[in-house]
């Protein structure tokens, strides 16, 4: 495996990046690769011509990401120990990663491949002699359709730290929701903040100092067996058995993923569901950033046998899907304002570069942010207990998404970025 990390755009501008002309066609390294930067990984546009044939996977984000943060790198290590797939494990990852979350992967794979782990070298290769082309796998399509809420923002600029309260959570509850003691292989990981629990029905990962909690299962890779209504109808009564949805939640960003055979550019091909995802985050403390909680639905059913014309004397036997909701992630950070604490320094600072075409504001004692002010809570394996004001810049708006850019007063560097609300 290589990953290839080489972003610095959102800070500075300059969104240098990766792209496909500038990797060889004769491609001998390893045979997955990790596109963890500025670029994003797409269909048609020049992946799929690279790698003379020699690559196993290709595992990226949809949309410009400025990358895996600490925590984000940390999952990735520890869900690679545990000999996952590479889908599955680039997939959690996305969703897991750090402050702002991800969420947007994007992946290129060939259908033989989608089981194999990281370390698996054998099977289809992708590249342009005319070996089997990949499938691509992509999250979100951001028009779901489910009704969303507003979250608050401030309209003044914060000057204060704030002290936060981190919800408890029972380790005992989701040791027995894993399978617990009737189980093999199952193993803990423990350090002063991290506790992970992990055998063959999938992972619990518990922060200690955040509160916050993973839970990861394998994916299906299908979700034809009812609508995301359906699926944020589930969600929420899964909710209600695990943890409850606190009542400052309001539902920011509902998606759908999909995965898209192998076609030439220029042609249209067929996408199948393969899971949707529903974000909810504080809707009137003004509390941001990493705080949030995530649900992915796919369909765990399969085909059974029924009668098609209703005589169980002469049953004209049919395959019918017969569907079964699956959640096969689940991340919970939901901290509440403790206490006001010390007192921040604003400095002068460049607005944000925008990806739609905004002009850069000038450096000044404070350009004024497009989309006002919040407190951004730190990421989920964070030691820190305290939120810190944040600037809110709005960079790409279509009918239903907004992109919003995390801004530091203190620094005026960039702290991530959400898609969400």
């Amino acid at each position: 495996m290589l990953c290839l990390r080489y972003c610095d755009g959102f800070n500075f501008g300059s969104n240098i990046a990766i792209v496909p002309s500038v990797l060889p066609t004769n491609w001998y390294g390893p045979t997955w690769l990790i596109i963890d930067s500025c670029s994003d990984v797409q269909q048609n546009v020049g992946w799929e011509a690279r790698f003379g044939g020699h690559l196993h996977g290709l595992l990226g984000f949809s949309t410009q990401s400025p990358g895996l943060d600490a925590g984000g790198l940390t999952q990735l290590a520890n869900l690679l120990s545990g000999w996952n797939t590479a889908f599955n494990t680039w997939a959690a990852v996305a969703k897991a990663d750090g402050g702002l979350g991800n969420l947007s992967y994007g992946m290129l794979i060939p259908d033989a491949n989608q089981n194999d782990v990281i370390e698996a070298r054998g099977g289809p290769h992708f590249g342009p002699d005319g070996s089997v082309n990949p499938t691509f796998y992509t999250c979100c399509d951001p028009n779901g359709g489910v009704q969303r809420n507003a979250v608050y923002k401030y309209p003044q600029p914060l000057n204060n730290l704030v002290n936060l309260t981190a919800e408890t959570m029972n380790e005992s509850y989701w040791y027995g929701q894993l399978g617990g003691n009737s189980l093999p292989n199952k193993t803990y990981v423990i350090n002063s903040n991290v506790h992970v629990y992990q055998n063959t029905n999938g992972m619990v990962v518990h922060y200690l100092a955040s509160g916050g909690v993973l839970y990861m299962a394998a994916m299906t890779r299908t979700a034809r067996g009812f609508s995301i209504s359906d699926a944020y109808n589930y969600a929420l009564s899964w909710l209600n058995g695990n943890g409850g949805l606190p009542s400052d939640a309001a539902l920011t960003f509902d998606g759908i993923a999909y995965s898209i055979p192998a076609h030439a550019a220029g042609t249209t091909a067929s996408s199948t569901p393969i899971e949707y995802s529903f974000i909810w985050r504080h809707s009137a403390s003004g509390l941001l950033g990493a705080d949030s909680i995530l649900v992915s639905v796919d369909d765990a059913g399969d085909y059974q046998e029924e009668c098609a014309n209703g005589d169980r004397n002469r049953c004209q036997k049919v395959l019918v899907w017969v569907p079964e909701y699956h959640v096969n992630f689940y991340k919970r950070l939901w901290r509440s304002v403790a206490s006001t604490g010390q007192t921040i320094q604003r400095v002068a600072y460049f607005a944000p570069p925008s990806h739609s075409g905004i002009t850069t504001q000038s450096k000044s004692s404070g350009p004024a942010p497009s989309a006002g002010y919040a407190l951004c809570a730190p990421p989920i394996d964070s030691l820190s207990t305290a939120a810190s004001p944040c600037d809110l810049y709005q960079q790409e708006t279509d009918q239903q998404q907004a992109e919003y850019v995390y801004v530091s007063p203190t620094t005026g560097s960039v702290l991530g970025s959400t898609q969400t609300f």
